[in-house]
């Protein structure tokens, strides 16, 4: 943590910089780093703010903590956070091995948004194709996430794609055989980013301000 701490305040000495995310799909996964985290975030000489993936589930494992997990990634600087509950059907939800109910996680959800999260923005991705998914539950699920009841800003519907065998997304869709064909990648996109550098690219990177 010591040196995360080195590497965030000479990111604001010598750039201003003040806001991250943070792409640890595990994050949260230890509640002990969690408290470590944010006793650091408040020792910094500027308040950090950060947004990062967050397993619900362990979120709620650890609501009954004092303080609770939520409280202490809230006190740490969180503004913006990305979950994983990919679909509002509880036998989808089994489907792709998510132990917790969805029906649960929104209700957890709005008690945060109520409550220690009022100022984060929440959102998640969703999974349509799904086994067990019917045209009803799918309905269902469209109807669900534009209304009252979610209480998340942001929802990102794709459908469940199931390519040949031996595809390889990384070199063999057009856009990956474009890149292999060009001498220069100019891109604002951070996951071009982490393409080009696979592929070999030289990178140009088209961005003048990073923000939350």
């Amino acid at each position: 943590m010591d040196l995360i701490r080195q590497e965030l305040v000479h990111n604001y000495e010598k750039f201003g910089t003040e806001c991250y995310w943070i792409v640890d799909d595990t994050f949260n996964e230890d509640h002990d780093k969690m408290v470590e985290f944010m006793e650091m975030s408040k020792s910094l000489p500027f308040k950090l703010k950060f947004a990062c993936y967050i397993r619900l589930d362990l979120l709620y494992a650890n609501r009954n903590r004092t303080p609770s997990q939520a409280q202490v990634i809230a006190d740490a600087g969180i503004v913006h956070v990305q979950f994983g509950v990919e679909t509002t059907n509880p036998d989808s939800a089994i489907d792709i091995g998510k132990g917790m109910n969805p029906m649960l996680q929104f209700e957890y959800m709005r008690e945060l948004k109520a409550d220690v999260w009022k100022d984060v923005d929440m959102a998640s991705g969703f999974i349509a194709g799904l086994p067990s998914d019917t045209k009803e539950s799918l309905k269902e699920m469209a109807n669900f996430l534009v209304s009252d009841q979610n209480p998340m800003l942001g929802t990102n519907m794709r459908a469940l794609g199931i390519r040949p065998e031996g595809y390889d997304a990384r070199t063999d869709s057009d856009f990956q055989k474009l890149m292999l064909s060009s001498q220069i990648v100019i891109t604002d996109s951070g996951g071009v980013q982490e393409e080009a550098a696979f592929l070999g690219k030289p990178l140009l990177i088209a961005l003048s301000l990073i923000h939350i």
